[in-house]
Formats: C-alpha cells, sequence, structure tokens
C-alpha cells in the first residue's frame, strides 16, 4: 500500500471513530475517553525502553489506571521501575486525569483558534455542571491557568526544600516538578519509595505539598 492509500485509510478510520464517538451519551464520552487513556498508557509504559527493569504487565495496568484516576495506589515502585520516559508518562497521565482530559484537549482546540463542536460542550457540560449562561472559554482558560501557575510556584518551592535537604540537582528540578503535579492533583504518586517518610521532620515540605493538595481539591 503506497502513502496516498494509507492517509486514505487513516482518514476512513477517524470518520468512523467520530461517528462512533457522536453515538455515544456524553457519560459515556467520558468512560470512553479515560479508559482509552489508561489503555494507551498501559502499552506504552509495557515497553521496554519506559522501564528500568521488567514489570509485569498487570502492574503496569495498575499503574496507568491509578494515575489517570489519580488514586495513588501503586503496586511497584514508580523510581525503581520506570525511566525519566517512563516517570513523564506517569505523570503526563496524572496530569489529564486531574484536571480532565476533557478541559485539557478543549483547550488545546481553543489555543488554535478553533470553536469547540457542540458535542465537545456537552460532554464537558457532563463533566463540569454548570450553569447554561456560564461561558466554557473563560472556564477553561481559568483552569488551565490556575493549575499552571499553582503547579510553577509548588515546583519552584519544592526545588528549594530538596536542594536544602542535600538532593543531587537534576533529581531535585524532575522530583519537585513530578511531586508539585502530584501534589496539586492529588494523585498520591511519588519517586521516593519510603513515600516522604524521610521527610516527616520537614516543615516546610509538609507544608507545600498541603497546600498545593487543598488547591487542587477546591480547584
Amino acid at each position: 500500500m503506497d502513502t496516498r492509500g494509507i492517509n486514505k485509510l487513516f482518514e476512513q478510520l477517524l470518520i468512523i471513530h467520530k461517528r462512533f464517538l457522536t453515538k455515544l451519551s456524553p457519560e459515556q464520552n467520558i468512560v470512553y475517553g479515560f479508559a482509552t487513556y489508561t489503555i494507551v498508557g498501559w502499552l506504552l509504559l509495557c515497553m521496554p525502553f519506559f522501564r528500568k527493569q521488567e514489570v509485569h504487565v498487570l502492574d503496569n495496568l495498575f499503574t496507568a489506571a491509578s494515575a489517570i484516576s489519580t488514586t495513588g495506589l501503586s503496586t511497584v515502585s514508580i523510581f525503581d521501575s520506570y525511566n525519566l520516559l517512563g516517570q513523564f508518562i506517569i505523570i503526563l497521565l496524572v496530569q489529564l486525569g486531574g484536571i480532565g482530559y476533557m478541559t485539557f484537549s478543549s483547550f488545546i482546540v481553543l489555543s488554535r483558534h478553533q470553536e469547540l463542536t457542540h458535542q465537545h460542550k456537552k460532554i464537558l457540560i457532563a463533566e463540569f455542571p454548570m450553569p447554561k449562561d456560564f461561558e466554557l472559554k473563560d472556564f477553561l482558560k481559568s483552569v488551565i491557568l490556575f493549575t499552571a501557575i499553582v503547579e510553577l510556584i509548588g515546583a519552584i518551592c519544592l526545588y528549594i526544600v530538596f536542594r536544602n535537604a542535600g538532593v543531587e540537582t537534576k533529581f531535585a528540578i524532575w522530583s519537585s516538578i513530578f511531586h508539585s503535579i502530584s501534589a496539586f492533583c492529588t494523585a498520591g504518586l511519588g519517586l521516593y519509595n519510603d513515600s516522604f517518610e524521610s521527610f516527616a521532620g520537614n516543615n516546610s515540605l509538609n507544608a507545600i505539598i498541603s497546600a498545593l493538595s487543598i488547591l487542587g481539591s477546591l480547584g
């Protein structure tokens, strides 16, 4: 099959997929979306170049599902099992699950100066019950902006804490970003196998994690 044939096949598959989505109710679309992201994350984590060591296929599925649903449960060590790319996949799933994958995808559409479809708006309203006259564009921009600002401030504060605690610079940078997102999304996943027990007496870290979690919970 030549390139033109592949492109045509891809376009036909997209059309079939769009028709399938339009037949689903907004609630079914939300479930379908989260299931899709979970499966994609699971398949990525199953690939060897995202891991440091062999991880059972069910553990990868559990990790992906836990990340997208922000439950904070893990059957394996995130740091020991997955490399930087794998950890990035996990925290990306956490971020998508925390702010809502429809919120993120809608923001991408609006940032490209495109209008949301009627179906897209119905799904968003199902995910976030709002008054009829509420402006979706303003809501989406506020959610993304608030999330970005709080997580950035949290990451900066955590970096200072980690560096003062003697954590190596590169790991301190990545660790501060990872845990800022995880805390704000109240995901509970971390890169420390003792789950911050070694920082139990660090008042600054406890205050920052608590503040991020409360801000994320309240929205």
